[in-house]
This record gives structure tokens, C-alpha cells and sequence, in this order.
């Protein structure tokens, strides 16, 4: 939740609830200035950036095995 904050803040969206669920989240916002598609990206980008320093141990994220 403190990376959409942060990337709410930085792009000036309102946040009014927000659902994280294993694979996916749903938000509801209000962006009164048309920012939501660098909000968007912003957040995408804080995950994976989060994601990977979570699973550095392991080789990183994207090395989770390969799909056959």
C-alpha cells in the first residue's frame, strides 16, 4: 500500500480504496489531472523494483523458472 501512496502523491491521485489480491490489485481513484497512466506505470514500476529486491536471494523475480 505505501507504493501506491507514493506514487499517488507524486502524481497528485486520490486513492479512495484499494484491493491486493496474489496476482493483481484493483483501485478506485480520482485524477483530476490526467496522470493516470504515469500513476499506473509508476506503481507497476515500485512493485517489480520491490519484487525483485524481495527475491535477490533467489536470482530475482523474473528467474522464477521457466514455462514449458
Amino acid at each position: 500500500m505505501y507504493l501506491v501512496a507514493e506514487a499517488a502523491q507524486r502524481y497528485g491521485v486520490q486513492v479512495h480504496a484499494l484491493c491486493v489480491l496474489s496476482n493483481h490489485l484493483h483501485m478506485v481513484i480520482t485524477d483530476t489531472r490526467g496522470n493516470y497512466p504515469a500513476f499506473l506505470c509508476q506503481v507497476h514500476k515500485l512493485i517489480a523494483k520491490t519484487m525483485n529486491a524481495h527475491c535477490a536471494a533467489s536470482s530475482g523475480f523474473g528467474s522464477l523458472g521457466s514455462v514449458r
